[in-house]
């Protein structure tokens, strides 16, 4: 049966139908395809727009000409599935995050639109799982691996691994410095830069900020860059920063996976600790969006109230944020564009562009609810 193309868009489409078979396996690298005028009748659009799409695809490195002989695929070319199934696994730190769930939602998304499945790993944020995982994939027919760390980067190995059996990796949130390993992140910097000055330019000088447990910090990229941000912040508004207003959770509260962990206590201590003192807080910025429910129920217990005593933000965006009363002011970030982009950093790794390693942070956005007042 012929495809019918639509006029205005021919080239566009034609172009995308032959990437699809050629990334999917169906036409190999060094395979003949057919010829123009063979395409030009198959797909029922002119010979002209067949030879601009063909041109464009050479151009672009997936195809090559040969004299007399006709199109090929380009022989250089390693398209993401060749001599593999079509699943990308994708192993997460903890299933039970809100994070997590916002991101595997979007890979799925993404994986099928490009006829894709998505095979989901649940490290339950322990190393020798996440390790034993890594290395079962390596002998997997996978297609390619999007990893969401441990923090501590103590499987950047088994990942090279990976890599070095042609199975691309992919990491997001808690990044591997490493400069062979793909990764996608937001620009937690940045986040907690913009958290802390919104605190600011609401007239709020005295800033705590609760972050993950100090075991856990040495390691914590994510937790290192946020509160670098706040520290940024604070600096560059003239603002002192004491030691005392950084306060971290205890240890089992960054080790255990969510399922684990009394959430309605996170962090209350950390706060009734601070709101105790005679200069408390007049704000708190949390590592991450469910610590607040800690500080709140602390300052509600103290007969204090959000946000007329003490303003809160926090970071991630998640449903908890509309739950809590008042809603929470928090910096939301892309999940969405960060699983997406996963999943198309792993198909042009089938490219023959794909050589370079890819580092990209996108930026957080400043959700405004009810939890922060304005002293000015």
């Amino acid at each position: 049966m012929k495809a019918t193309l639509k006029s205005g868009y021919a080239a566009d489409e034609l172009k995308r139908d032959l990437v699809e078979k050629i990334r999917s396996g169906t036409l190999l690298p060094g395979e003949k395809i057919l010829s123009e005028r063979k395409l030009a009748d198959a797909y029922r659009i002119s010979y002209m727009t067949v030879r601009r799409a063909i041109e464009e695809l050479a151009d672009q490195g997936y195809i090559t000409r040969k004299a007399h002989r006709g199109v090929f695929v380009n022989e250089k070319f390693r398209n993401l599935s060749s001599a593999r199934n079509r699943t990308i696994a994708f192993v997460a730190q903890d299933l039970y995050d809100g994070v997590v769930i916002k991101l595997l939602a979007a890979i799925e998304w993404r994986a099928r639109r490009s006829g894709y499945f998505v095979l989901v790993c649940n490290s339950m944020l322990d190393v020798t799982i996440e390790k034993g995982v890594l290395e079962n994939l390596l002998h997997s027919n996978i297609s390619g691996v999007i990893l969401f760390p441990i923090a501590g980067n103590k499987n950047v190995a088994a990942a090279r691994s990976l890599i070095a059996a042609g199975i691309p990796v992919v990491t997001i949130d808690n990044i591997y410095a490493d400069d062979r390993i793909d990764s996608i992140d937001c620009d937690n910097f940045d986040m907690g830069y913009k958290a802390t000055e919104h605190l600011i330019r609401n007239g709020h000088t005295n800033i705590a900020h609760i972050t993950v447990s100090q075991e856990n910090f040495r390691h914590n990229y994510v937790a290192q860059k946020r509160m670098e941000g706040f520290q940024q912040a604070l600096k560059d508004h003239k603002l002192p920063c004491p030691r005392e207003n950084i306060t971290y959770l205890p240890w089992e509260y960054t080790s255990l996976p969510l399922a684990e962990i009394d959430l309605d206590n996170l962090g209350y201590d950390q706060a009734r600790k601070l709101l105790l003192r005679d200069n408390r807080p007049t704000a708190f910025f949390v590592m991450f969006d469910e610590i607040a429910s800690g500080v709140y129920l602390a300052a509600r217990n103290l007969g204090l109230c959000v946000p007329r005593d003490v303003s809160v933000i926090g970071i991630n965006n998640i449903d908890l944020c509309r739950r809590l009363s008042p809603g929470l002011t928090t910096i939301a970030q892309p999940f969405k564009a960060l699983g997406l982009r996963a999943v198309e950093i792993l198909l042009m790794r089938g490219t023959p562009q794909g050589d370079r390693c890819i580092k990209e942070e996108l930026l957080g956005t400043l959700i405004q609810r009810g939890s922060v007042a304005n002293l000015l």
